[in-house]
């Protein structure tokens, strides 16, 4: 990675997996938690994560109550207190994790801006890629993110649009270096973010259709490819026969 731009090669060069990442997200709110032993702290908070993880993509972070975290993930209400304060802290949290720490961990290893067609479609893989290793991070943002407080949302509005911006800032140099040929740049930035996202928000149907993260990265590069050079239409075609 980069050079080699498939899923294997991105879990090498990433410092955090699915594994460690509850480790990064206790050295990143170390502050704010209460157990200071890493050893007692991490294996709670991956049960305290995913118990929540899960009862949000049953039912919804609104409706969760403290109670019914603690009893998912077998902890007393005052040992639950050891990690976070309360619903909002732990939202917060999350959301805090994903935007700006797992989001700056991903873009380190971006290549740089001297090939744009190297790292729009490493742009694009990593978003699908940190997509499928971090799926119950990032569908909580997405999913969640509309029904939280006012500064998450907002977080998480500003999260999205640095994206976008991003990714309509390489359409826009592939076009002026006559790489591309794009008309609507900000019409095709927001929809590589969409088709992006859309491995988060769908990954079970795409599992039950047994399509891998591979083969939807590999189908999001190809039609990002011919939205940024697009076949002359046939009025074209006829024109210039004319």
């Amino acid at each position: 990675w980069p050079q080699d731009l498939s899923l294997p090669a991105f879990k090498l060069a990433m410092p955090v997996s699915n594994t460690s990442v509850y480790g990064c997200f206790f050295d990143t709110f170390a502050d704010r938690i209460k157990v200071r032993n890493p050893e007692l702290a991490i294996p709670k908070l991956k049960k305290i994560l995913r118990a929540t993880f899960k009862i949000s993509s049953r039912s919804g972070f609104h409706a969760m109550s403290l109670r019914d975290l603690c009893q998912e993930a077998d902890l007393s209400m005052g040992g639950m207190y050891n990690y976070f304060g309360s619903k909002d802290e732990l939202s917060y949290m999350i959301n805090q994790f994903v935007v700006d720490t797992l989001d700056g961990i991903c873009h380190a290893v971006l290549p740089g801006m001297d090939d744009v067609e190297v790292r729009l479609e490493a742009m694009i893989r990593l978003a699908i890629y940190m997509g499928e290793l971090f799926q119950p991070w990032y569908y909580f943002v997405l999913m969640e993110g509309k029904s939280l407080p006012k500064p998450q949302r907002e977080a998480v509005k500003h999260y999205e649009s640095r994206n976008v911006d991003e990714l309509r800032t390489l359409v826009e140099i592939g076009n002026a270096s006559n790489l591309f040929h794009a008309d609507n740049v900000a019409l095709i930035s927001t929809s590589i973010l969409s088709l992006t996202q859309t491995w988060v928000l769908k990954h079970r149907d795409f599992q039950i259709s047994s399509i891998s993260v591979q083969e939807y990265a590999d189908f999001v590069v190809t039609s990002v490819r011919t939205l940024l050079n697009p076949s002359p239409s046939e009025t074209e075609i006829v024109g210039l026969k004319a």
